[in-house]
């Protein structure tokens, strides 16, 4: 596609103003259970994509939702949202080369910013993915969900799949589980939210390229040599 799907109103998923997002973030959070009686059944015998999202991280340092080195000197910042099927497509085409071209030479970092545009999964998701980050597998974890994404609000986030995951990841499944449903980690998915419509964000995903000299949006996440211009105008 030339250029970052903007989301249908049958996605519902339409960014308002800072304290919108906010307030619905914080209605979402409180209504769900994020340990509540969603199957356990799922083992990572039942997930796909462990082996290419851990050979796509593989040698490459992860800090929090920061993959890259920690001095590069440019941020290229994603929102994504777990149930988002663009997502899921950029996850194995333009992720994997902005890791190989960019991530790993150094010229900069790539910081996820999981947002929940859709519904209930998409904020279990993103939970989980801010959990994983602690432990310093966000990456990994985001593309495994990627790899086993269902049908919206389907209920496919099922505790089952979290605690599957993070049993691949080798993930402390205590302190795991603990930090997704803190309170801590639930502020820092608001805070994202709030970080999303001061950068603009209205469809997902978005890359934004974060410099000394400033920032720019990618219009068109297939073409490296709009990353590689936007990379050189910001650092």
């Amino acid at each position: 596609m030339a250029e970052p799907v903007k989301l249908q109103s049958s996605n519902r998923v339409w960014i308002g103003v800072i304290a919108a997002v906010v307030v619905v973030a914080v209605a979402v959070l409180t209504a769900i259970n994020i340990t509540g009686s969603d199957s356990k059944e799922s083992s990572a015998g039942n997930l796909a994509g462990i082996d290419d999202a851990t050979a796509l991280f593989a040698g490459v340092p992860q800090s929090g939702l920061e993959i890259g080195k920690a001095d590069a000197p440019v941020t290229i910042v994603e929102y994504l949202d777990i149930q988002c099927p663009h997502c899921k497509d950029a996850s194995t085409s333009t992720v994997p080369t902005l890791i190989s071209q960019f991530v790993k030479t150094g010229q900069a970092k790539l910081k996820l910013q999981p947002i929940a545009f859709i519904g209930d999964d998409s904020t279990k998701g993103a939970l989980a993915v801010l959990a994983a980050g602690q432990q310093n597998r966000a990456g990994e974890f985001a593309e495994i969900l990627f790899r086993n994404q269902g049908g919206e609000n389907a209920g496919w986030v099922s505790d089952g799949v979290l605690d599957g995951i993070a049993s691949a990841l080798k993930l402390d499944a205590g302190k795991f589980d603990d930090a997704r449903s803190s309170d801590a980690v639930k502020s820092d998915l608001k805070k994202i939210a709030a970080a999303a419509t001061a950068d603009q964000v209205q469809s997902t995903p978005t890359f934004v390229i974060k410099g000394p000299k400033g920032q720019y949006q990618v219009q068109n996440r297939q073409n490296m040599a709009e990353f590689a211009q936007a990379i050189e105008k910001v650092k």
